[in-house]
């Protein structure tokens, strides 16, 4: 499509292909105020170039030197009110006296172009956030793993506290509260974990409703005081099977995004039920069969789902919010969560009314695991006087296990690296039963220093440890004996020493 404007940049001419391009005919075309065919940003952009090709010659005469050429994209409104990608050429219009009278403009539509290269940069920028979200989850792996050694030093060292004194020693309520923070800290690690991807499932039978009570607190933190959360939780709630760390991420992101979509405040509202379900009931829903379920249903009174996006508000990197606002992420991972608990979430959204995630997961006719309640009688975990090479890179860890294996009747040995560990070995002739030994060394990794001692000493027993939850996975891969324990970081007292004292016995035994 070709067309003229004049120096008060009005319509003088254009050509028959406006009727296709725009749906324009020529006369209306010609009729037409210019603010009329353009979208506000793009009229200002050719007004732009229209007063610099102005300002290049203005009255002067033609000369092929000052030519001017300039090629731009903008969006055109088509006579249907659909905006439409084009490119633009324009050049000067010069009469037959080689006076500027206009421009000329060459205009072709590159819609199709303009999306693929929209679907470019879409893709592109997904990956950055992709790379980003990756290394953001890294630097979480590290910290877990850090704070993972300082937890191990303080707990351990608070239990050592608590085996000397009396129970009616008023010194172990001041225990009892540090014991309490430890546990907090070892949730943020677990979310950390969760976070880097880097945390196995740890499936028990729970009671949803204690998953909610404990996190209350925190998402109540999390969501300001213009926000109120109400909780509805069936006291006779049934039994799911699930991870209790992924249903806190999904009661995080869930809240979050009410958060989000309710600037101004308003209300939360998570209810749990149970509920049976019909083959009535499932006809409505494609994913869902027949059986018991517990109803996990967390609304809010927030501006709603526009239902071209309901499709997709749970894909990867799609979100109606601002780039500062969200990553496009928190839906996509409540979905895998649900999925991977053989469970379905569903929405239900009205604009300016709120929206409603109704999550069905699998009820089980059991009752909830129940937590051990470590009063043990560490008379039972007591050693006879085993040596046991403690290989740890952390001083506060090491020097905690030290004491700890000294307590309990055992020759603990330390090593701070494979270098050191190898030296001591050598100087003792192996005359060691037990290698307690973290994965991560300074110099050589943990699987390499075993199969190295294992070479002189082929029945030595072994308990890994590490603050990186892959590490297991690692382990399994690498390592050539079935018999080996492995051992997560933070780990309490009794899981040491048991672990040990399992790991110690007779091979006839295990």
């Amino acid at each position: 499509m070709i067309w003229t404007a004049d120096l008060d940049f009005k319509f003088t001419y254009v050509s028959p292909s406006v009727k296709l391009m725009l749906g324009y005919t020529v006369d209306d075309f010609i009729r037409l105020n210019p603010k009329e065919l353009f979208t506000p940003d793009s009229y200002k952009l050719i007004i732009r170039h229209f007063k610099k090709s102005i300002m290049e010659i203005s009255e002067h005469l033609y000369n092929d030197s000052e030519h001017f050429s300039s090629v731009f994209e903008i969006e055109m409104i088509a006579n249907d009110g659909k905006k439409i990608w084009t490119e633009i050429k324009i050049n000067h219009l010069f009469d037959f006296n080689k006076k500027l009278i206009g421009i000329l403009a060459v205009t072709r539509e590159i819609s199709q172009r303009k999306l693929m290269e929209m679907e470019k940069n879409k893709i592109h920028m997904q990956l950055l956030q992709a790379q980003k979200m990756e290394a953001v989850g890294i630097l979480a792996g590290g910290v877990a793993h850090d704070f993972n050694n300082v937890i191990t030093t303080i707990n351990g060292n608070v239990e050592l506290c608590e085996k000397k004194l009396e129970p009616s020693n008023p010194v172990l309520m001041y225990l009892k509260q540090i014991k309490n923070a430890v546990k907090s800290a070892m949730n943020l690690t677990r979310q950390l974990k969760l976070f880097s991807r880097k945390q196995s499932l740890e499936m028990k039978i729970i009671n949803i409703n204690d998953v909610i009570k404990n996190i209350i607190e925190i998402l109540n933190r999390v969501i300001g005081e213009d926000i109120v959360i109400n909780m509805h939780l069936d006291d006779d709630i049934w039994s799911v099977r699930a991870d209790v760390g992924n249903f806190e991420q999904v009661f995080m992101n869930l809240t979050i995004n009410s958060r989000d979509a309710m600037p101004e405040g308003g209300f939360i509202k998570i209810i749990t039920k149970n509920v049976e379900l019909t083959e009535t009931d499932c006809t409505k829903y494609s994913f869902l069969f027949p059986g018991s379920y517990v109803l996990i249903s967390v609304s809010d009174t927030g501006c709603g789902i526009e239902e071209k996006d309901k499709n997709h508000i749970f894909e990867p990197f799609f979100t109606t919010k601002s780039s500062e606002m969200g990553t496009g992420l928190g839906l996509a991972v409540v979905y895998s969560i649900v999925k991977q608990h053989q469970g379905v979430i569903l929405v239900e959204s009205e604009l300016k009314k709120g929206s409603t995630f109704n999550i069905y997961l699998p009820a089980l006719p059991v009752a909830p695991d129940e937590d051990i309640v470590e009063h043990i009688n560490f008379d039972m975990l007591h050693g006879d006087g085993e040596r046991i090479l403690i290989v740890e890179d952390e001083k506060g860890v090491r020097d905690y296990v030290l004491k700890l294996l000294a307590e309990s009747g055992y020759t603990p040995i330390i090593a701070k690296d494979y270098t050191e560990a190898k030296d001591i070995c050598d100087k003792i002739n192996y005359q060691i039963e037990m290698v307690f030994c973290d994965v991560v060394l300074p110099d050589k990794n943990g699987i390499y220093l075993v199969k190295e001692l294992r070479k002189i000493k082929k029945n030595l027993k072994v308990i890994y440890t590490s603050g990186y939850p892959e590490s297991k996975n690692k382990i399994l891969s690498q390592n050539d004996s079935k018999e080996d324990t492995f051992l997560q970081k933070p780990y309490s007292t009794y899981q040491l020493l048991s672990t040990i004292k399992n790991t110690l016995k007779p091979d006839t035994e295990n």
